[in-house]
């Protein structure tokens, strides 16, 4: 399952690069000046286009994060959600890059780093089915969440 989402990223990769010619840029945009900035070209801008404007980050803390068991059935059931989801446009599901800096948490067990196009397929995806019967699956597995999102700079309005 692993492998198929890596092909999907890379399909989704390589569509993008062709999609990013179809898509208006931030400047193209009707009305840009409630902007307090200027937006500029950039690979950074092009990501965002392929990728979506909205990025929904999650931190999970397991009860066991040392329970081999545990683990694979919170990455079955995730895995499980993210490929039959409609709405996630791009998926990062990781465990801490350990480091010795100060202003890095690496207590948590697992990232996920989802995005959407937009606020609104976010809000469809949380009550979409999948999520919901993967909440109701893996939750008992965790014991903490947090979970930040954001719109993108260039493509929110």
């Amino acid at each position: 399952m692993r492998h198929l989402m890596v092909v999907l990223c890379f399909i989704t990769l390589i569509s993008c690069k062709s999609e990013k010619e179809k898509q208006p840029v931030a400047s193209d945009k009707e009305s840009t000046s409630t902007r307090k900035f200027e937006p500029v070209e950039s690979k950074a801008l092009e990501y965002s286009i392929c990728y979506g404007s909205f990025a929904h980050n999650v931190y999970i803390w397991l009860k066991q994060p040392d329970n081999e068991e545990d683990r694979e059935a919170f990455l079955a059931s995730l895995f499980k959600f993210l490929d039959a989801s409609e709405y996630v446009v791009s998926a990062h599901v990781g465990t801490p890059a350990l480091s010795e800096r100060e202003v890095v948490d690496d207590s948590f067990t697992f990232s996920i780093v989802l995005t959407f196009k937009d606020k609104a397929d976010q809000d469809l995806y949380q009550v979409e089915p999948v999520h919901v019967q993967f909440v109701e699956e893996a939750s008992h597995l965790w014991n903490k969440v947090i979970v930040y999102d954001s719109e993108d700079i260039y493509l929110s309005k």
